[in-house]
C-alpha cells in the first residue's frame, strides 16, 4: 500500500515521542480535567492540556489563544469573551 512506508516510519518514531520515564498514565489527563472543573466560575481555561511529549504544547495553546483573542477584539467582537452574570 502507498501509506505502509509512512506508517512503518511513524511506528519507528513514536517511542522517541516520549521523555524516558515519563508514564503516560491516562490518569493524569482526568485529574487535569477534574482539576478545570472544579474551578470556579470565571477561572476556568479557555483548554488545558497535557503533554507528555515535552514538545511546549503549552507555549503554542497560549500564543493561539492570545492571537485568536486579538484577531476576535480587532474585529469588534470581543463582547462574548466576558463573562456575564
Amino acid at each position: 500500500m502507498f501509506l505502509d512506508p509512512l506508517v512503518a516510519s511513524n511506528e519507528e518514531a513514536n517511542p522517541s515521542l516520549t521523555q524516558p520515564g515519563v508514564e503516560q498514565n491516562p490518569q493524569v489527563v482526568a485529574d487535569e480535567l477534574a482539576a478545570v472543573i472544579a474551578k470556579p466560575r470565571g477561572q476556568k481555561p479557555f483548554r488545558t492540556g497535557v503533554d507528555f511529549t515535552g514538545a511546549g504544547v503549552e507555549h503554542v495553546m497560549a500564543f493561539s489563544d492570545l492571537t485568536r483573542e486579538a484577531f476576535v477584539r480587532r474585529m469588534g467582537f470581543g463582547g462574548p469573551l466576558r463573562l456575564r452574570d
